[in-house]
């Protein structure tokens, strides 16, 4: 809220003694094992609100900060067996799924920006499997959190349970998920192009072309992309993606996917028996820019309450220092 024009004039005061009281807070706390929901939540607006102030050592260092809370908070097991009580509030749970998965894209997006390690991993090991792999007896899974529910069934307070993202990547139907789930998807499908861009690298250095596990790799990464782009598309018509604000985002992160896998073929060289795949994901990336031009421009009319009012919580956010940040 403090980004809203009306709060213009309180903005640093707000920002600064709500990191006043949360450091405070950090400094209180004894016990390792004891992290708050709402204490997760709070930073996790405090970093978001660093970055879109520009103050990006400090948000770096504040991101670090929430990822360790939510390690801390055991969010990325709330799905776990030996964590699922009878009697837990299914609200409070989704709620937990939520702040994990908004800490998890979180984490994605600045890799992307800085290429720096991911602090909320994907798999305890990837090298076992092949990147394009979706064999589960040779991957082992560290997320056992559960996807997102859909918005108005958390709003109405009657959360639906989803499946986990590694049932969700390995599936070949075209499943529909919410909006927030469709990011978490969305940006691992991106991370894992990043590796693919990076393994890539190491292969044309030490083989001097494109290897076939390069085109195994990267043909299961466009796979990925395309069904979840269909299903965004068949499901939710563009006046939906423009009205709702995290729909519309992962629009945007679909087509800037296609615009890096396209970049990724680009890397190859000129050698001609490449330029057949090159001029074809030339083309497609020509499209997805322009697509991302307009729905940037379709951005401009959505605000900063809008974008993120309703995300973490089904009501108003449970914590005095959330509603003021």
């Amino acid at each position: 809220m403090a980004l809203s024009s009306q709060f213009e004039n309180f903005r640093d005061t707000l920002y600064n003694e709500t990191r006043q009281m949360l450091e405070v807070l950090d400094l209180c706390e004894d016990d390792m094992g004891v992290v708050h929901i709402e204490q997760v939540q709070a930073w996790l607006l405090i970093t978001h609100y660093e970055f879109a102030r520009a103050n990006y050592r400090r948000a770096w260092v504040s991101a670090g900060r929430t990822f360790r809370l939510v390690q801390l908070a055991k969010l990325h097991e709330v799905d776990s067996p030996e964590n699922i009580l009878g009697n837990e509030d299914p609200i409070l749970l989704e709620e937990k799924r939520r702040t994990f998965w908004v800490a998890y894209c979180l984490d994605r997006f600045i890799c992307m920006e800085s290429r720096w390690p991911l602090t909320l991993i994907e798999e305890v090991v990837r090298a076992i499997s092949p990147i394009y792999h979706t064999d589960q007896a040779n991957v082992s899974l560290q997320i056992c959190t559960r996807l997102p529910s859909p918005e108005l069934a958390f709003q109405g307070g009657h959360p639906i349970q989803l499946c986990f993202l590694s049932e969700a990547i390995a599936s070949n139907d075209h499943a529909l998920f919410s909006p927030l789930a469709e990011c978490a998807i969305l940006v691992t499908i991106c991370g894992r192009a990043m590796s693919h861009s990076q393994v890539s690298k190491v292969e044309k250095a030490a083989y001097g072309n494109a290897s076939l596990d390069f085109w195994l790799r990267h043909e299961w990464l466009d796979g990925m992309l395309n069904k979840r782009l269909d299903a965004l598309t068949v499901t939710y018509p563009v006046v939906s993606a423009v009205a709702d604000s995290m729909l519309l985002f992962a629009f945007m992160l679909a087509q800037t996917t296609v615009v890096y896998l396209a970049n990724i073929i680009e890397g190859l060289g000129a050698g001609t028996q490449y330029q057949p795949a090159v001029a074809e994901y030339q083309k497609r990336a020509m499209r997805a820019a322009t697509e991302i031009a307009r729905l940037s421009k379709a951005h401009e009319q959505i605000g900063y309450i809008k974008v993120s009012n309703r995300i973490l919580t089904p009501t108003a956010p449970p914590l005095a220092v959330v509603q003021r940040c």
